[in-house]
């Protein structure tokens, strides 16, 4: 049987400040989360969602620049939105709430691209056709449809990529993945608060995707700011430091055992040191 050893920690301001100076170089929880909520370029943004979804940066930046200009707030006639002109049902599907987040609105467009480079052999040229036009198009000519607006979209794009698209094929059936290695598209030093997983704004506060981590600790801090929760923002910062000084105490405390049969469980000293933690906030609260 498992026993989780004792924390012996008489206050938690003392051994927290103990901690800190004996790791320096180690970041709190607080500088971590500062730094998810530091302002974003469209620069960052863009190189988050070209990892993620696996879509070349430049074909991202290039899509973006032609459809919008790289206006957030750009509406067509059509009802396009943001700043890659995603049609609302498009947008929904691929998990956009809010489509002038450019957060979002790049994340949307870079499934799409990723979706339809898939289906095409990587081949771009096709894959811009079927944004356009939509994969149906595509689908009904064997390639990029004779539509004028849809070879004048490729050819613009084309030319932002610096002729990239010069050897790529115009029908399905010759698909081939598309050399953008070359290709180099800047775009606007603009900034957005909050991290590339989406805007954060005071009043006005959308999940992107998945409900992250990062997302629920943004939520967390904005009712923090404009509520009053029953555990405060500060308080909330104060006890994941602790349990976080707490958990590298632990691993100190082990490494120096001999024998791994010895180590607690992962569950039980988990346990602990947030039980360890939650009664020092609550000492803490008190002290208030």
């Amino acid at each position: 049987m498992n026993i989780v050893s004792p924390i012996k920690i008489l206050d938690g301001n003392q051994y927290l400040v103990q901690n800190s100076s004996q790791n320096s170089d180690s970041e709190t929880f607080s500088k971590v989360l500062d730094k998810e909520l530091s302002a974003y370029s469209l620069e960052d943004i863009f190189n988050e969602a070209a990892s993620q979804y696996g879509v070349d940066v430049n074909l991202l930046k290039a899509v973006a620049e032609a459809e919008s200009g790289f206006d957030t707030n750009a509406v067509s006639s059509a009802g396009a939105q943001g700043i890659m002109q995603l049609m609302p049902q498009t947008a929904e599907s691929y998990g956009v709430t809010d489509p002038f987040d450019p957060a979002q609105s790049i994340a949307g467009g870079a499934q799409m691209l990723s979706w339809l480079l898939d289906d095409y052999n990587g081949d771009v040229t096709l894959a811009l056709a079927g944004y356009n036009a939509g994969a149906g198009a595509v689908e009904k000519y064997g390639g990029v449809p004779p539509y004028s607006e849809t070879l004048a979209y490729i050819s613009r794009i084309n030319d932002i990529l610096g002729g990239a698209l010069e050897s790529d094929s115009k029908t399905i059936a010759d698909a081939k993945a598309t050399d953008l290695s070359a290709a180099n598209v800047s775009v606007p030093d603009l900034s957005f608060e909050g991290s590339g997983n989406g805007r954060v704004t005071k009043k006005e506060y959308v999940h992107s995707f998945a409900d992250s981590p990062q997302d629920v600790l943004k939520q967390y801090k904005l009712n923090a700011e404009e509520e009053s929760p029953l555990l405060s923002f500060d308080n909330y910062m104060y006890f994941m430091d602790t349990i976080l000084d707490l958990l590298d105490q632990h691993v100190d405390e082990t490494s120096e055992k001999e024998d791994s049969n010895h180590l607690d469980s992962p569950a039980s000293v988990a346990y602990e040191m947030a039980r360890r933690a939650s009664e020092l906030t609550a000492e803490r609260i008190i002290q208030i």
